[in-house]
């Protein structure tokens, strides 16, 4: 299942550093708890009145046009048999032949063409005018006299398309292709993107917010000798939590955290103090959650969604201790919203 809890809950998790390390002898499992957290922090750093400086991300016309055109873009791919036409972009492959042989300088792998854009010669955009994804189309084209590439000018090409896809530009009619009962025409859409791009900032802010009070916290608080456990077991999260990054780079988490002038052991330790923190203010101001305040929550879920009959299957499939921990992380963090100059 899709962490859809994160609908119910906002985990207001620190997303910290990174890099490896790591103890030779298997440590003993740790958890946290709102009951043992005090054993581990002597004091705790000042987290109220806090002046926090985060930059919010400036809702201009340019942003909002860019995510408006991006969004629909990956929304569009959904849309069936839409015929192409001038400022749609269709996806190709193509090969481009010359007297019987197959020119590479002009044959290439999938790529976007927009109708009307005219990044390609003269004809070869208006040839895709009508087709639909799984078309075939063959057309014949000479390029002109003055082309840049000297070994094409003035030569014939006879070009070899498949479409792969066919992506509409946004309008009313591809609007209503999405079939959403939210929007119906392009304005409504502008209108619901452009609220949804400030939800989407708004949490942003909150969320850099948050860990910036946090890691202050952090800094200024006391802290005793922490688990081998609880180390290893942070190690784990950043080691997932920048998994994806570092395979990008073709390199360990360790060597990338390197690269950042950290390691895993530094932002493993980091990790666990601002989870102490986070506990610690739970308990200190009464934040913890509730048997019956989780029942409630998962229960509430289990009435939206179809996917589980009742409570007992919610909890046979997802963890308890899981959702308490992003309930009690959500109730931190609005605490820290709401006691934070911004």
């Amino acid at each position: 299942m899709k962490n859809r809890l994160l609908l119910l809950v906002m985990c207001a998790v620190v997303a910290v550093g990174m890099i490896s390390c790591g103890n030779p002898a298997e440590p003993e499992e740790f958890t946290l708890t709102t009951d043992n957290v005090n054993d581990y922090i002597t004091s705790i750093g000042k987290y109220e009145g806090l002046t926090i400086d985060v930059k919010r991300t400036e809702m201009t016309d340019e942003l909002i046009q860019n995510y408006t055109e991006a969004f629909f873009a990956k929304q569009a791919e959904s849309i069936k048999d839409w015929v192409a036409d001038r400022g749609d972009t269709v996806k190709i492959n193509y090969t481009g032949v010359f007297g019987g042989e197959e020119e590479s300088t002009i044959s290439g792998k999938t790529q976007d063409v927009v109708i009307g854009k005219n990044t390609h010669i003269s004809g070869f955009e208006e040839a895709l005018v009508g087709t639909v994804a799984g078309d075939h189309v063959e057309f014949t084209l000479t390029y002109p006299a003055d082309y840049l590439d000297a070994g094409l000018a003035g030569r014939d090409c006879s070009f070899s398309v498949d479409v792969v896809a066919v992506i509409p530009k946004l309008s009313d009619a591809s609007v209503k292709a999405l079939g959403s009962d939210v929007y119906s025409n392009e304005k409504e859409y502008r209108v619901f993107v452009r609220n949804t791009l400030e939800t989407f900032t708004d949490s942003d802010y909150k969320a850099g917010v948050v860990k910036a009070v946090i890691k202050r916290v952090a800094a200024n608080s006391v802290f005793k000798e922490l688990p081998a456990g609880f180390i290893a077991s942070s190690e784990d999260f950043i080691e997932n939590l920048y998994g994806d990054t570092a395979a990008k780079y073709n390199v360990s988490v360790a060597e990338y955290l390197e690269l950042c002038d950290t390691s895993l052991e530094i932002e493993a330790r980091e990790y666990a103090k601002q989870q102490l923190v986070i506990y610690k203010i739970a308990v200190d101001r009464g934040l913890e959650v509730s048997d019956e305040e989780l029942d409630r929550i998962a229960g509430e879920y289990v009435d939206y969604y179809d996917e589980y009959d009742n409570l007992a299957a919610f909890y046979a499939a997802n963890s308890k201790e899981e959702l308490r921990e992003k309930t009690m992380s959500k109730k931190v963090s609005d605490y820290i919203l709401s006691v934070t100059n911004q």
